[in-house]
C-alpha cells in the first residue's frame, strides 16, 4: 500500500514538470494549445490518483484494525465451541462417589437374527438357543425381541451363556438354532410345498409308482420340519413338492 502512495507522488511530481514546460512552450508558440491541454490533463489524472493512494494509505490502520477485531471474535467463538465439547466429554466420565479399584468388568455378547414373522409370534424371552461358529458350540437365550416387522421378518437378539466365546469379531456370522417347543416321540416329515396346498390337509402317498391323495393332520413345523397328527405311518413315502402339478386327482401314476 505505502509503494503504490510513493509511486502515485512521482507521478503527480512528473505530471506537474510536463505541465509547467508545455505551458511555457505554449506561451511561446512552440506548443499548441491542444498539447497544453494534454499536459494539464494528465497532471489532473496524476493528482487525483495521489489523492486516492493517500486515502488508502489514511485508511489501512483502521482496516487492519478491523481485520484483527473479526479474526478475533472467530477465535471467541470457535473457544465456546471448544469449552461446550469440553464440558460434554467431561460429562460421559463416570465417577464414582468413593475410592475404589476395579476387580470386574462385564460384558455381555449379543447375536442379532432375523426371524419369520409367523415364527416370531411363538418366540419369548429366556427361551433357549444353540449357537455354532468356526466348529465350536455355545448355549444361549433369547434377550430381545423386536416389535416391528421389517420386510416380514422381525429382529431378534440372543445373548450367550455362562461360556463366554472367545475371538468374536463384530458382524462375524453364526448359526442359530432356538428350541421354541420339544415334543418326544412324533412323526416328522422334511416340510414342503404340500404344506401350503389345501391349507396343509392332504399329501400323495406313493405306493408301487402311484401316487394317492390321503387326508392328514399336521401339527407343529418348523423351517425344515413338520409334525404328523395323523394320515401316515413310519415308513410312509410322500411327495414333498410340486404335488401342485397333480391339480388334486386322487390317483397319479408316475412315471420315470
Amino acid at each position: 500500500m505505502q509503494d503504490a502512495y510513493t509511486q502515485a507522488q512521482v507521478d503527480q511530481r512528473t505530471a506537474q514538470r510536463e505541465y509547467e514546460r508545455s505551458r511555457r512552450a505554449y506561451e511561446l508558440g512552440a506548443y499548441s494549445e491542444l498539447q497544453s491541454l494534454r499536459a494539464k490533463d494528465a497532471l489532473e489524472k496524476s493528482t487525483f490518483a495521489l489523492e486516492q493512494a493517500r486515502m488508502n494509505v489514511d485508511s489501512q490502520p483502521k482496516q487492519n484494525q478491523f481485520d484483527t477485531d473479526s479474526r478475533k471474535a472467530l477465535v471467541d467463538r470457535q473457544q465456546i465451541v471448544v469449552t461446550d465439547l469440553e464440558r460434554q466429554v467431561n460429562a460421559l466420565v463416570v465417577r464414582s462417589p468413593v475410592d475404589g479399584q476395579i476387580g470386574q468388568v462385564q460384558v455381555a455378547l449379543e447375536v442379532e437374527i432375523k426371524v419369520a414373522e409367523n415364527f416370531a409370534r411363538d418366540l419369548r424371552p429366556g427361551m433357549g438357543a444353540d449357537l455354532a461358529g468356526d466348529g465350536r458350540h455355545w448355549s444361549g437365550t433369547v434377550s430381545g425381541i423386536s416389535p416391528e416387522v421389517v420386510g416380514g421378518q422381525v429382529i431378534t437378539r440372543l445373548r450367550f451363556g455362562a461360556e463366554k466365546p472367545a475371538g468374536l469379531r463384530q458382524s462375524q456370522r453364526l448359526s442359530v438354532r432356538i428350541l421354541i417347543e420339544q415334543r418326544d416321540n412324533v412323526l416328522m416329515v422334511d416340510r414342503g410345498s404340500f404344506v401350503d396346498q389345501d391349507g396343509g390337509n392332504f399329501v400323495y402317498v406313493v405306493h408301487d409308482n402311484v401316487a394317492e391323495r390321503r387326508p392328514i393332520r399336521v401339527g407343529a413345523s418348523s423351517i425344515a420340519k413338520v409334525e404328523i397328527l395323523g394320515g401316515l405311518a413310519v415308513g410312509d413315502r410322500i411327495v414333498i413338492s410340486g404335488g401342485d402339478a397333480f391339480g388334486a386327482a386322487e390317483r397319479v401314476i408316475l412315471t420315470h
